[in-house]
């Protein structure tokens, strides 16, 4: 039974990588933490926040002034609206670069979902790149764990693909 096998043919078609999931939603009992989160980054992104972008989950009413039940309660340009906003439509780019005075939802351009630039951008305001307490409560749904949408995540964080 010597049967010939053919060889299978060469294609030129590029294979389509699919973002993975970094991290599982979160849970009222299981809320994300700091810890976990850079672990996360550290086994699945190679340690680089630059391989990691952010996705707003369908319960985020993107077209909505308060698009989550938390963060907008003070200034529509305050330091927690401001940097959920870039967690949720991005950092706009303007002119090749992030830019930090054009809001998100006006900007008609590219954006940059990045949690390396979203973080970078936001350390600009005060907010801490080893503690990102607004990313923390986008994952976790809330600030505290009194909040009504604890333990539903508001974002999802994805590996971003790496095609060679």
């Amino acid at each position: 039974m010597n049967a010939k096998v053919k060889a299978v043919p060469k294609t030129k078609a590029k294979a389509k990588a699919e973002p993975v999931t970094l991290l599982p939603p979160a849970t009222a009992e299981s809320p994300i933490t700091y810890a976990q989160l850079d672990q996360a980054i550290n086994a699945l992104a190679g340690g680089n926040r630059h391989n990691v972008i952010v996705q707003p989950n369908a319960n985020v009413e993107l077209t909505a002034d308060k698009p989550t039940p938390f963060g907008y309660g003070g200034s529509a340009t305050g330091v927690r609206a401001t940097i959920q906003n870039w967690l949720l439509f991005g950092v706009p780019i303007v002119k090749g670069k992030p830019c930090k005075t054009t809001a998100p939802r006006t900007h008609k351009g590219e954006f940059d979902r990045s949690v390396a630039t979203i973080l970078a951008m936001a350390k600009n305001l005060g907010h801490s790149t080893a503690k990102p307490n607004c990313l923390l409560a986008m994952l976790n749904g809330g600030y505290e764990r009194n909040s009504k949408t604890w333990g539903v995540s508001f974002i999802t964080l994805q590996v971003a693909p790496q095609l060679k």
